[in-house]
């Protein structure tokens, strides 16, 4: 597990994303402008804490983190979430609170909450 440091900026990011056996990662309060796409090639991520920073658009590339079971993406500028989403098959815990979501997005999470637990 790897936790936050404010000092984290995305060329450490990047690096981290070369540990493949890396099951948790916390980026909470880093100041990203947006979604660390290297975050991605971690094959194994099972929790993905991205709470309070700027973050506006999740990638529609998110759907390969076939293992990614907690994504928290709380407290960021989120207005609108990718189809891609849906296809996150382990997921049982998405936080979204604090961001402008979209009505359709809220409708569509309402939907899904019957097999994860969703916070908006």
């Amino acid at each position: 597990k790897l936790v936050n440091s404010p000092k984290l900026n995305i060329d450490a990011i990047a690096q981290i994303s070369r540990v493949k056996s890396l099951k948790s990662l916390d980026l909470g309060s880093c100041n990203l402008p947006y979604f660390p796409k290297s975050v991605l090639k971690i094959s194994g991520l099972e929790e993905l804490h991205l709470s309070i920073n700027s973050i506006r658009i999740v990638p529609d590339s998110i759907a390969e983190m076939h293992q990614l079971k907690h994504l928290d993406l709380s407290h960021n500028e989120v207005e609108r979430l990718p189809n891609s989403i849906y296809q996150l098959a382990e997921i049982s815990v998405l936080n979204l609170q604090n961001n402008p979501l979209g009505e359709t997005a809220k409708y569509l999470l309402k939907r899904q909450a019957k097999y994860i637990s969703v916070y908006y």
